[in-house]
């Protein structure tokens, strides 16, 4: 079993229906893993991050971000192969995240208070632990509230670095 740590940048942003006027924006994430092998080449990963997701607004010539700030709690199942001198990775699972600060949206009232979907990710780790990733996360939930036949969707893609011992 290893424990890692991770960080890197996000661009998040939302998918909405019916469609919105809406762009990416650039935050950030920071967090934890545990990898425990299953077999030789698959392990589950469990961990918590701090997620920075959101969306850009244009409405009326004026421009809003709009940053909601998540503790997230991925459940992900990793498979590696050794490739040079490190493996490469991918992975993928379901992911709960809890929003805990926004700049403009309040969080219960505007917010939904649970977010729930899908990580996929793809990365090279070298053999001292250090690792190079990309990843993928697919909101399944709306998370505005009272927001009538409105639906959004959160969607992250994020470029990180990871350091495991």
């Amino acid at each position: 079993m290893t424990y890692g740590i991770k960080a890197g940048a996000t661009f998040p942003t939302v998918y909405t229906s019916p469609s919105l006027p809406v762009s990416n924006i650039t935050l950030f994430y920071v967090g934890g893993i545990v990898d425990m092998p299953l077999f030789s080449m698959l392990s589950i990963q469990p961990g918590v991050s701090f997620v920075g997701k959101g969306f850009e607004q244009n409405k009326n010539n004026v421009s809003t971000n709009y940053n909601i700030w998540y503790l997230e709690i991925p459940l992900n199942l990793v498979a590696k192969k050794e490739i040079g001198p490190g493996k490469i990775f991918v992975g993928a699972g379901p992911y709960i995240g809890f929003p805990v600060a926004t700049n403009s949206l309040k969080i219960g009232t505007d917010i939904n208070l649970i977010d729930f979907g899908f990580n996929f990710m793809l990365g090279y780790e070298l053999d001292k632990g250090l690792d190079i990733n990309v990843a993928y996360g697919l909101g399944l939930l709306n998370i505005m509230r009272n927001s009538g036949s409105q639906t959004t969707k959160n969607s992250v893609f994020s470029v990180g670095l990871g350091y495991s011992f």
